[in-house]
């Protein structure tokens, strides 16, 4: 069932666009792929993965470390990376 809602979702989209599924660049930034949280979020469940840390307190401690080493360049990198004007 959920397939199915997702192709017919993914059709209609296509349809009201004439062929291309992504409509404009506002409905582009909705997409995972084109999300600043989620590229932020990626490097941060890798980082958190490869941190090994099993105990709250540790994974506390580790997420402000892991924190520290997102830059402001980085994080302005990701909203540029999906589409939206920094001045």
């Amino acid at each position: 069932m959920g397939v199915e809602a997702f192709r017919s979702h993914a059709g209609s989209r296509r349809h009201r666009s004439g062929g291309s599924p992504v409509e404009s660049q506002s409905e582009r930034r909705l997409g995972s792929d084109l999300n600043p949280i989620e590229l932020a979020s990626s490097k941060l469940k890798k980082l958190l993965r490869d941190g090994t840390e099993r105990t709250v307190d540790g994974l506390w401690n580790l997420c402000g470390r892991i924190v520290d080493q997102f830059s402001n360049e980085e994080c302005r990198n990701y909203f540029k990376h999906c589409g939206y004007r920094y001045d």
